[in-house]
């Protein structure tokens, strides 16, 4: 992932949301940040300000949800 990539992601996640790190060593070979998931806890209709948490990967797996954006770097649920 280029920091242009990961700049456009997290520009779509809330800035105050917490930021935690999924990774899996041993199983990238590439060895650096892939995706990034933003994963609301709350229905964002009923409730438009839960800010959230986002997730940084290193491989392309285990994700929370399935709806990609930009390309499979950014990952909302």
């Amino acid at each position: 992932m280029t920091i242009k990539e990961a700049i456009a992601a997290l520009e779509q996640c809330h800035p105050d949301a917490q930021v935690l790190f999924s990774l899996h060593f041993g199983e990238s070979k590439e060895g650096k940040l892939v995706a990034i998931e933003h994963e609301v806890i709350g229905n964002r209709e009923h409730n438009p300000l839960d800010i959230g948490c986002v997730y940084l990967h290193n491989v392309k797996k285990d994700f929370v949800h399935d709806e990609p954006l930009l390309d499979g770097t950014l990952f909302i649920t």
